[in-house]
């Protein structure tokens, strides 16, 4: 992001000039406001972007929003950075990576970073992979102003539950990681509705014995009832 600081720079002295003259006075009349802050003033956004002239003309939009901005110029150096909260706002191109593989390498690197994309002219099949892999949304460019800050309202909604449910599955992977071999069996075979007769004769053991791993099962996994069973093992499951 280091090499960046100079397009920042640039940016902000084109979104100064553009503001001056006028580009935009519903912002002017937003920011100077005392009012508190919007949702989309309280969102942390990373543009991920290839080319330079995008990620100055995506900054200047996000600034006049009122948005944190950052800019990468893929994610593989926004990963670098390690950034700990914020949504990530990925142009994907035709022949550049794509926002599914962008997704996959953020789970990898254990970064808990929800993704939006966006491209000109957005293909179905591209939305509905990205959306798939866990993208927030997708968004067409060029950046409409109004819908924009829409949508940034709704981004910020859900990138919560996108973080609160990130980190029930890290707790969820925790306890599972706990559990023996057989008290795993256990789990797979209860969160598929099967009983105990019928998890012993799959595994070759008495109803009994299935009943001394389920117990310790649930105790590891903090559940009280066969409800709590299937959540853990969703979390776990459903990535």
């Amino acid at each position: 992001m280091i090499q960046h600081i100079g397009e920042i720079a640039a940016a902000g002295i084109a979104a100064t000039k553009e503001l001056t003259a006028g580009s935009f006075p519903a912002a002017i009349g937003g920011l100077a406001a005392a009012e508190p802050a919007s949702a989309a003033q309280k969102l942390h956004v990373h543009v991920v972007d290839r080319e330079t002239a995008m990620r100055a003309r995506t900054f200047r939009m996000m600034t006049s929003l009122g948005v944190h901005c950052e800019i990468y110029g893929s994610i593989d150096e926004m990963i670098a950075f390690r950034p700990s909260e914020g949504i990530v706002l990925m142009h994907e191109y035709a022949d550049g990576e794509s926002v599914t593989a962008a997704i996959a390498k953020l789970r990898d690197s254990g970064l808990a970073l929800s993704v939006a994309g966006c491209s000109e002219q957005p293909g179905v099949a591209r939305v509905v992979a990205a959306m798939k892999a866990g993208a927030l949304d997708y968004l067409a460019l060029p950046f409409d102003r109004a819908a924009l800050e829409a949508t940034f309202r709704t981004l910020a909604e859900e990138d919560g539950d996108f973080r609160r449910m990130h980190a029930e599955r890290i707790l969820a992977a925790s306890r599972v990681k706990r559990l023996s071999g057989r008290e795993r069996e256990v789990l797979d075979l209860v969160a598929t509705g099967r009983s105990n007769k019928e998890i012993g004769r799959a595994m070759g053991i008495s109803p009994r014995t299935v009943e001394i791993h389920r117990t310790k099962m649930m105790a590891k996994l903090g559940a009280t009832n066969a409800t709590d069973v299937v959540r853990n093992w969703y979390l776990v499951t459903q990535v």
